[in-house]
């Protein structure tokens, strides 16, 4: 069984807005009702296959791979360095979200609404899955650059 991430703010308006991040990002060409469907089927999947709210996994899935600081580029003296910064808990959604699905794109031989299902499996059971590798080098990338704090004006 999945063990589900517990939020603190766990509303049913910051599911819709994950709803809908999710979908939206899901969309190419316009698609957006075939989107909508593939989501659809990737709940379906979930629910049946887990026993489990499927938005409720969906969110505490988006809690694991969420981004905790922003990186910032800026110019200082010739050097572009990225600098880490707060970060909204909508737009780590959104960064969660993409980099989600595009590991999920990656993967090949079937739909995508299995793929889906297929990575958001792999998160939970496998530590090294790109998406985790993804954030963890991006938050070594925060902790290495904290020495250029000293220059954020945010």
């Amino acid at each position: 069984m999945i063990q589900l991430v517990k939020r603190y703010d766990g509303t049913s308006r910051d599911k819709k807005k994950l709803v809908q991040v999710f979908i939206g990002s899901m969309v190419k060409n316009g698609k957006r009702v075939k989107a909508m469907s593939i989501f659809n089927v990737f709940l379906i999947n979930i629910r049946v296959k887990y026993e489990v709210p499927p938005l409720d996994f969906l969110e505490s899935l988006i809690e694991v791979i969420r981004p905790k600081v922003f990186l910032v580029s800026k110019k200082i003296s010739g050097s572009t360095v990225r600098i880490p910064a707060p970060i909204s808990i909508h737009h780590s959604y959104a960064i969660a979200v993409r980099w989600f699905l595009s590991s999920a794109y990656k993967r090949r031989g079937s739909t995508l609404s299995q793929l889906i299902t297929y990575e958001a499996i792999d998160i939970y059971s496998n530590p090294t899955n790109a998406t985790i590798r993804k954030r963890d080098e991006y938050h070594k990338l925060a902790k290495l650059n904290r020495p250029f704090l000293r220059h954020n004006k945010f």
